[in-house]
């Protein structure tokens, strides 16, 4: 009479086989995650770049702090989801720059190739950096 069932060397080729799998589909989420949760810092950005516009338009130049423009009342804020810490850093009557930072708690702390993602406007245009986190 014969057994039914797998044996040993089966078991271990399937565990051989998810383990395989799981160590080139773990690091494709994680960096999927990573890109998905940038969209927070664009989100803030284009928000500034909004009140940034309404602010130059009763003004000689842009604001030079957050908590110049209406709906902040810091100089720096986090993002909604809080993935980031936000900034003017530079502002005049020509252009600004806003700079997102990834939290170094947050879950974008090892996102070093968007540490960090820059907005800028200037008089040749809107400049965003690094073009590869837009």
């Amino acid at each position: 009479m014969r057994i039914k069932g797998f044996t040993l060397i089966e078991l271990m080729i399937v565990v051989a086989i998810v383990a395989i799998i799981a160590a080139i589909a773990y690091p494709s989420y994680l960096s999927h995650v990573q890109k998905s949760t940038r969209a927070d810092a664009h989100d803030i950005l284009t928000r500034i770049h909004m009140a940034q516009e309404r602010y130059r338009g009763n003004n000689p130049e842009y604001a030079e702090n957050l908590s110049e423009l209406q709906g902040w009342d810091a100089d720096t804020v986090d993002s909604a989801d809080g993935h980031y810490n936000v900034t003017i850093t530079s502002a005049g009557a020509t252009g600004f720059r806003a700079t997102a930072t990834p939290d170094p708690q947050g879950r974008q702390a090892n996102d070093s190739s968007c540490d960090p993602i820059v907005l800028q406007l200037g008089p040749d245009g809107q400049d965003r950096t690094p073009a590869d986190c837009w």
